[in-house]
C-alpha cells in the first residue's frame, strides 16, 4: 500500500495542474480540454492521496481515512469513491471523475480566479468565435512549481512524492513542454520517462490516463474512417 503526505506549495494540485497548464505567451490553455479533464481528475487521486485519504494497492484506489477534506472539489470527488461498494482501479477513478464532477474545468478555474491568482477574460475572433483568455496575476507561484519540477529532474533537488506524482500528470497529458524548455527535453526525456515509471502512486494514475488518452486516440481514427467510407 502506497500513500504520501507533504507539503503544498500554495493550493492543491488541480489548481496547479491547471495554473501550469497555462500558455503564458498565448494566455490560453495548452492541452486540449479532454485531456486537461483527465488531468484534473488524475490531480484529484493525487491531492487525496497526499491528504492521507487514499492509498494505492497495486493499481486499485483503497479509502484510508472516511474524513472529509476542506476542498469542494476533493471531497466530491472523495464522496464518490466512498459510496462505491467495488475496489476500483485508478483507471476506473480518472475516466469516472472526468465525467462525473459537473463543470470540473470552470469549477478549478473559478478558484484560482476567486484566490486573485489568474483573471480570465472573453475574445471574439472573427465576430463569431470566442475565446478564453488568462492571465497569471502572480507568476511568481508558477514559476515556483515550475522550478521545483525541472530542478527534480536535473537532480539538483531532492525529489518528493506529491512532485514526482505531479511530473507525471504533466508527462501523461503531454504537457511536458509547459515546464521544460525544447533543449531540456532533448537532454532530461529519458530521465523524466525512469522518474515516472519510478514513482508509483504517479504512474498508476499517469499510466491510466495513457491509457485513456489512447483509447480516445483509437475511437477518433475509426470514426474519422467510418466517415471517410
Amino acid at each position: 500500500m502506497v500513500y504520501f503526505t507533504c507539503i503544498m506549495y500554495f493550493g492543491n494540485l488541480p489548481e496547479e495542474y491547471l495554473l501550469t497548464m497555462i500558455d503564458t505567451e498565448r494566455h490560453e490553455l495548452a492541452v486540449s480540454d479532454q485531456y486537461l479533464l483527465f488531468g484534473l481528475s488524475g490531480a484529484i487521486l493525487l491531492e487525496l492521496t497526499v491528504e492521507g485519504r487514499v492509498a494505492f494497492e497495486s493499481k486499485n484506489v483503497v479509502v484510508i481515512n472516511e474524513e472529509p477534506v476542506d476542498d469542494p472539489i476533493v471531497q466530491e470527488a472523495f464522496e464518490l469513491i466512498l459510496a462505491e461498494e467495488k475496489v476500483r482501479s485508478a483507471l476506473y477513478w480518472v475516466r469516472r471523475l472526468s465525467k462525473d464532477i459537473d463543470n470540473l474545468k470552470r469549477r478549478v478555474i473559478s478558484h484560482l480566479v476567486d484566490r486573485e491568482i489568474i483573471e480570465v477574460r472573453e475574445e471574439s475572433r472573427f465576430l463569431i468565435f470566442k475565446t478564453e483568455k488568462f492571465q497569471i496575476k502572480e507568476p511568481e507561484k508558477e514559476k515556483i512549481i515550475k522550478e521545483h519540477i525541472r530542478d527534480i529532474v536535473d537532480q539538483k533537488e531532492e525529489s518528493d512524492p506529491r512532485a514526482l506524482g505531479f511530473l507525471s500528470l504533466i508527462y501523461a497529458t503531454g504537457a511536458s513542454s509547459q515546464i521544460f524548455s525544447e533543449e531540456e527535453l532533448e537532454e532530461y526525456l529519458q530521465n523524466i520517462r525512469a522518474i515516472v515509471k519510478d514513482e508509483e502512486v504517479g504512474h498508476s494514475i499517469s499510466e491510466s490516463i495513457q491509457l485513456i488518452i489512447d483509447a480516445l486516440m483509437r475511437t477518433q481514427i475509426i470514426n474519422y474512417n467510418q466517415f471517410m467510407m
